[in-house]
């Protein structure tokens, strides 16, 4: 992560990162060119009214605009690949397992189903921006999981209200499991048909297609839903499947139960790891309490 001190040196970074120039993002939020320009000299902030408008443009964290959009900027650490902020060096990390397990009860209304349009088109932009130009899952097999599932299927906001993170969780069918498992097919290829109703499985299998938020705060509300759920589940047969991209997430999940099925060290993502393919329960973990 790259810690930011002004507004203007990150508007010039994410103009940079996306290939936009100054006059593209001043017709992006409806202002003169001149206007970015004193916005990336830090002779002036965003003006309120313009705010809004900027995050929905650039899809940068609302919460990193508002911290350095001021008189007195607060210094905050982001990642353009991950789109996650933090506020000092040592929070950007996410930290032992066990710290998880201890809050999973800790619940928050910012967490909530993923129920609306413009839900699905902010987690379809999410997608879209970290998949770099690849395939993503279509929409129709979200929308299917969350009639499906709506318990993991999770969208989460800031204290605004803005976008901050999502879970994407399909029920699948045993043949699908094993055709994704093989590797005979990519996940971006599955489709409503590959999905069922998990609570008449013999064996119910999770496919976590996409967790991420804007902060780790975020990302423990997002996993501590999904751990309450699969609590309940401890007594009933479940398989809890994923292919991960990042290191962070695959080393949580792994110390979390899971185990590594393949491994593609030939293929990093955008996120410079290996894809893998790991897949297990969280019955273990979850009993250690």
């Amino acid at each position: 992560m790259k810690k930011y001190t002004t507004l203007g040196k990150l508007l010039s970074d994410w103009r940079e990162e996306f290939g936009v120039s100054q006059a593209e993002l001043a017709a992006m939020v409806d202002v003169d060119v001149r206007t970015v320009q004193r916005w990336e000299r830090d002779d002036t902030l965003v003006k309120p009214d313009k705010e809004a408008e900027l995050v929905e443009a650039t899809f940068l964290p609302y919460q990193l605009v508002r911290n350095l959009n001021s008189p007195s900027p607060i210094p905050t650490y982001y990642d353009f690949a991950l789109r996650k902020y933090s506020l000092s060096e040592m929070d950007k990390d996410l930290p032992a397992a066990r710290w998880l397990r201890e809050r999973i009860h800790f619940v928050d209304e910012r967490v909530r189903n993923l129920r609306t349009e413009a839900d699905l088109e902010n987690v379809m932009r999410y997608l879209e921006y970290a998949a770099k130009g690849k395939q993503v899952l279509s929409r129709h097999v979200i929308r299917e999981a969350l009639r499906l599932l709506p318990a993991l299927n999770l969208y989460v906001t800031d204290e605004a209200g803005f976008y901050s993170g999502h879970a994407i969780v399909l029920p699948l069918r045993e043949e699908s499991y094993r055709a994704l498992r093989s590797r005979e097919r990519a996940p971006e290829a599955l489709t409503p048909a590959d999905l069922t109703d998990h609570r008449m499985s013999e064996r119910a299998i999770f496919f976590a297609y996409s967790m991420a938020a804007d902060n780790n705060d975020n990302v423990y509300l997002l996993l501590g839903a999904v751990l309450r759920f699969l609590k309940e589940w401890s007594d009933r047969k479940y398989l809890w499947t994923a292919i991960t991209d990042r290191y962070d997430s695959y080393y949580l999940q792994t110390v979390m139960g899971l185990q590594v099925v393949w491994e593609d060290t030939g293929n990093l993502s955008p996120f410079g790891a290996p894809y893998r393919f790991v897949e297990g329960n969280f019955k273990d973990f979850l009993a250690e309490e």
